[in-house]
């Protein structure tokens, strides 16, 4: 796949297209099968930092290091709304879609996280606990709408995405804690690849956090130091 000599930030994937975010504040979308740019967005002034397909409503959602949130219909290539304006003071870091699609997350570089309702284009919560970057976020796909955010500093937040209520606050690379939500165990990742053997040591530091993901009991986390840290934690409780 080519066609452009822009440097990539992100992509997102369906079973037949791929959409990546460009340095030139454009979205691109290419057939994985052909591996043809099908359609070119423009959609920032600045570069996509961020972006995501929902697939069902044929429309992306993007992010930018101009501050700005746009979504964008992926068969006309018309912007549909503008979500946030851009802002000298931000970076959109993150985005994820609700399950059904009524509702956009989003995390940025001064570590506010955003929750619109798309059918009103309009804010439904949006929360700020640090200042800190917020580079990953993750929806739980099954069972509880749980929401978990991962930052520069080192902090797991888990979120109520309903409410914007943060349920929890979590340092996986921090051996202080105790208690049962924070029990992390810490995966050695050699450089050349995920070892089938690999050894569990004690979280000894707190490292930068470059994505999150959780499940119905874990959440894990990839570091800037090139670890992973994973953590069982009963999300029911904490409700």
């Amino acid at each position: 796949m080519g066609g452009h000599g822009c440097r990539l930030y992100c992509l997102s994937c369906t079973e037949s297209d791929v959409s990546v975010g460009c340095a030139d504040g454009a979205a691109r979308i290419f057939d994985l099968y052909s591996g043809r740019c099908s359609r070119i967005l423009r959609c920032h002034s600045a570069a996509v930092s961020s972006l995501c397909v929902q697939e069902e409503m044929s429309v992306l959602a993007t992010g930018s290091r101009d501050g700005s949130v746009q979504i964008c219909d992926t068969s006309t290539g018309e912007i549909v709304a503008r979500l946030l304006r851009p802002s000298p003071m931000r970076e959109v870091e993150c985005l994820q879609w609700g399950r059904n699609g009524h509702f956009l997350f989003a995390g940025t570089s001064v570590g506010r996280l955003c929750c619109w309702d798309i059918r009103k284009q309009a804010i439904l919560w949006q929360k700020e606990h640090d200042r800190s970057v917020m580079k990953s976020l993750h929806l739980q796909e099954y069972g509880l709408e749980t929401l978990v955010t991962g930052s520069m500093n080192g902090i797991v937040r888990v979120w109520d995405s309903s409410s914007g209520n943060c349920l929890v606050s979590i340092r996986p690379c921090d051996n202080s804690d105790t208690g049962s939500v924070s029990r992390w165990s810490e995966t050695a990742v050699p450089q050349g690849g995920i070892s089938n053997s690999s050894s569990v040591m004690s979280p000894l530091k707190q490292v930068p956090i470059l994505c999150v993901r959780v499940g119905s009991t874990r959440i894990l986390t990839s570091h800037t130091d090139g670890s992973l840290a994973l953590c069982q934690i009963q999300l029911q409780e904490l409700r």
